[in-house]
C-alpha cells in the first residue's frame, strides 16, 4: 500500500506520551480520526489516498496504552476531549473536524458534546454506543457479546483472546482461517476488500500495533464501551450519524438508538453498505462532510 503520511510522532501531554499520525494533505483541513476497537493511529493509513484527494490533514491519534500512547489508569471518556484540544493547540489548528470509526464513535460524540469553538462537525461512522445499558448489548455481533462475557466472567481470558487474533492478523489471506474469517463478514465488506484490493493482513495491521505494549491498553480501551457517557446528549447540535444498513458488527439499531437520544444530531443510513465498507467505499464522501 502506498503511504500518504509523516512518521508517526509524539507529543507530551500531563506527563505522559501521546503517539500520533498523520495522513493525506498535510496543508488540508485538519480532521482528527478516532480509531477502531482494537486498533490504532495506523487505521488512519486505510484512508489516506481519500485525505490527500479531498484536502485534508487527518490527524490520528492513539488513545492510552495504545500504540505509542502511555497508559492512563482508570481513565474516562470525557477525558477525551481535553486532549484533543491540546493537540490542536500544539498543532497550531484553529479549526478542526472529528471522525471517529467504529469504537472510535463515542470520542466523537464525546468531542461533539464538550470540545469549544475550534470544532467544526464531529461524526461517527460504523459507531459504537455507551453498552452500559444491556439492552444495547443484545444488538452486538456474537463475537463483541463473547468477548463481554470474557471480560466480565473469566477477566484473565481477554488476553489471551487478543493475542490469538494479532497472531490471526499475520496470516496470508490463502491461510484458511482468514478465508473463514473473510467469508463470515457481510457481504458489502466482502466486496469492498476485493473492490479496493486489500488485504486480510493490511486490514490488521493497525489492530496489531495497537498492541505494541501489550494487551493491557486494549483491555482497558474496551472497558470505556460499557460507561455512561457524562453527556446530555440533547444538547448535541454539531454531530453526524453515518451507518450502514448491512453492519452485522454493529448493527443499525444503535446507531438508530443513539439517533433518537441525538435529535439534533443528523442521522444517514446507507443501503448495501457495512462496517467496514462504509468508511473506506465512501471515504470521500465522508472527508468533505466535514470540511467547511
Amino acid at each position: 500500500m502506498k503511504r500518504h503520511s509523516r512518521d508517526s510522532q509524539i507529543l507530551e501531554y500531563e506527563g505522559r506520551k501521546v503517539g500520533l499520525a498523520e495522513f493525506g494533505d498535510l496543508s488540508g483541513f485538519p480532521i482528527f480520526f478516532f480509531h477502531g476497537w482494537p486498533s490504532s493511529r495506523l487505521q488512519g493509513e486505510l484512508n489516506g489516498a481519500s485525505a490527500e484527494r479531498c484536502g485534508v490533514r487527518l490527524i490520528c491519534l492513539d488513545r492510552p496504552g495504545i500504540g505509542l500512547s502511555d497508559s492512563v489508569e482508570q481513565r474516562r471518556l470525557e477525558d477525551w476531549p481535553p486532549l484533543v484540544e491540546f493537540v490542536a493547540k500544539e498543532l497550531n489548528l484553529e479549526r478542526y473536524s472529528a471522525l471517529g470509526v467504529s469504537g472510535g464513535g463515542p470520542y466523537a460524540v464525546a468531542c461533539a458534546a464538550a470540545c469549544g469553538e475550534g470544532l467544526y462537525k464531529a461524526m461517527t461512522v460504523s459507531g459504537a454506543v455507551s453498552l452500559a445499558d444491556p439492552e444495547e448489548q443484545k444488538w452486538l455481533h456474537p463475537a463483541y457479546r463473547h468477548l463481554l462475557k470474557l471480560r466480565r466472567r473469566f477477566p484473565w481470558a481477554l488476553g489471551p483472546a487478543l493475542k490469538m487474533g494479532k497472531w490471526v492478523g499475520t496470516l496470508p489471506d490463502e491461510h484458511w482461517l482468514v478465508k473463514r474469517l473473510v467469508q463470515e463478514m457481510a457481504e458489502p465488506d466482502r466486496e469492498c476488500l476485493q473492490e479496493l484490493g486489500l488485504s486480510f493482513a493490511e486490514m490488521s495491521v493497525a489492530f496489531c500495533e495497537s498492541m505494541r505494549q501489550g494487551t493491557r491498553g486494549v483491555i482497558t480501551d474496551s472497558d470505556i464501551y460499557l460507561q455512561d457517557w457524562p453527556y446530555d446528549l440533547g444538547k448535541i447540535r454539531n454531530l453526524l450519524i453515518w451507518h450502514g444498513h448491512d453492519d452485522v458488527n454493529l448493527p443499525i439499531e444503535l446507531a438508530q438508538s443513539l439517533a433518537a437520544r441525538a435529535p439534533h444530531a443528523e442521522a444517514r443510513y446507507f443501503e448495501n453498505e457495512g462496517h467496514y465498507s462504509l468508511p473506506l467505499r465512501r471515504s470521500d464522501e465522508i472527508l468533505r462532510e466535514l470540511v467547511p
